[in-house]
């Protein structure tokens, strides 16, 4: 067995004085395991906020440089956008076309 897995002793029927003792032993281990999910899905729940935020900030700040670059070089600016909005009509047509093959 790897290191990393748990490993979940067998439950007998007539161990520790019969099947009750077992049904307790077996609630004890299900109520751990849930317990530990609900752990994993807390914590990756507050990964997924903090990389939302950041990626949040960054857009923003990527948004204001730009802004700051259109303002200082306009048209520099406008023949960037016009000559990217080319290529992709260009691109756009010619994977039409090759689906219309």
């Amino acid at each position: 067995m790897a290191s990393n897995e748990t490993s979940v002793p067998k439950v007998s029927p007539l161990a520790d004085g019969g099947s009750e003792a077992s049904l307790d032993h077996a609630s004890r281990l299900i109520a751990r395991v849930v317990d530990q999910g609900k752990d994993l899905a807390e914590q990756g729940a507050s990964n997924l906020r903090d990389t939302a935020h950041l990626m949040r900030l960054q857009a923003e700040l990527r948004h204001q440089e730009v802004l700051h670059y259109v303002r200082r070089e306009p048209i520099k600016s406008l023949l960037i956008s016009a000559t990217a909005g080319a290529a992709l009509v260009l691109l756009f047509n010619a994977v039409r076309r090759l689906t219309k093959s």
